[in-house]
């Protein structure tokens, strides 16, 4: 009977280990709400609409930690003026002057983007601090600031995922003069901002390939069909063919 409670307690406690470990590692990871996949590349853009021209800008985007910052870009408009920018582990921090030339953001406008690699895993997220004044009556726009008009200014935040990785469900196939064969592709993370592909034949006077991945076998003979992501992530994955 021991020996019966004994084991018993055995298969509980694995189980709960098991449970437990199941749900931390069920954990997925997203960047901004979408998901992400370590090693991935990411963008983050930052754009605004104010109801008047602005002279002043300082502002700050952070990022959470699992996020490594590659670049940083602005746009030309805040260039304008006097600009000061600094990237640190956690955030980039900048400000732009422009008196002569007032900045004018009446139409949504980029401010910064951020290309970041995906290191970490879990909730990973941008988010972005401003103060501006306007250029016609001195008036601020800020989050910390007693009378702020900060919800007069629209802002928006555009997430870019790039292609992660390009599968096929073939890496080789045979095919016969004059017959046709499919490739089924599959976009790594689903959540990729765009996720059309070219497809196309190293040698077209082997075997063709159409947009759709139909793979025509044209002569005897051996090539590659290549499937390319379209993003500008260079991600790729090729099938060999034989035409048999």
């Amino acid at each position: 009977m021991k020996k019966f409670i004994s084991a018993i307690l055995a298969i509980t406690i694995i189980v709960t280990l098991f449970s437990f470990g199941g749900t931390a590692n069920a954990a997925t990871t997203t960047f901004n709400g979408k998901k992400a996949v370590k090693g991935e590349i990411v963008y983050a853009t930052y754009a605004m609409k104010a109801p008047k021209v602005m002279e002043d800008i300082q502002a700050y985007a952070k990022f959470s930690s699992g996020l490594k910052l590659l670049s940083v870009s602005f746009s030309d408009k805040m260039k304008t003026g006097s600009f000061f920018y600094k990237a640190h582990p956690d955030r980039v921090n900048f400000n732009s002057v422009c008196i002569m030339e007032p900045m004018d953001f009446t139409k949504s406008t980029n401010i910064i983007t951020m290309k970041f690699k995906v290191t970490g895993s879990g909730k990973l997220s941008t988010s972005f601090v401003l103060e501006v004044m306007d250029s016609v009556d001195g008036v601020h726009y800020g989050k910390n600031q007693t009378d702020s008009h900060y919800n007069q200014l629209k802002f928006q935040k555009k997430t870019k995922m790039m292609v992660y990785s390009v599968n096929l469900n073939k890496t080789s196939i045979k095919v016969k003069v004059g017959r046709k064969k499919q490739l089924y592709k599959t976009i790594t993370p689903s959540s990729a901002s765009n996720k059309a592909v070219q497809w196309y034949s190293s040698n077209t006077k082997i075997a063709t390939v159409n947009s759709k991945g139909v793979v025509k076998g044209i002569k005897k003979g051996s090539c590659y069909i290549t499937c390319k992501a379209k993003d500008g992530s260079n991600k790729y994955r090729r099938c060999k063919v034989t035409v048999r």
